[in-house]
């Protein structure tokens, strides 16, 4: 069986939703735009190298450590040093999706 997935990248700005990110209120409309969340989440998605898995039982080796990259993102709301501990799916990347209609989306 194959899921599928996406991620809707404008976010909510709502108190609670303020609140479970740690924060006492989100920052201003145009600041939820994802420009900065976009540029890590596909760094992170494409980290692992489409062969980097090598899943050699005889070396006990499961991927080529030179096939994974690091993300090294410093940037004003995200620090992220990556990569993420697995590589990607079949579909590569889930679909991306905005729901919102302004120019800045």
């Amino acid at each position: 069986m194959t899921g599928r997935a996406a991620v809707d990248t404008v976010t909510t700005g709502t108190p609670r939703a303020a609140a479970d990110l740690g924060l006492a209120e989100h920052p201003g409309r145009a600041a939820r735009y994802p420009h900065e969340f976009l540029e890590v989440v596909t760094r992170l998605w494409d980290g692992w190298e489409p062969d980097a898995i090598v899943a050699d039982k005889e070396s006990g080796r499961y991927a080529g450590p030179s096939r994974i990259h690091r993300t090294g993102h410093e940037g004003e709301f995200f620090s992220v040093a990556g990569p993420l501990p697995v590589g990607a799916g079949p579909q590569g990347r889930p679909v991306i999706v905005q729901a919102g209609g302004r120019r800045a989306g």
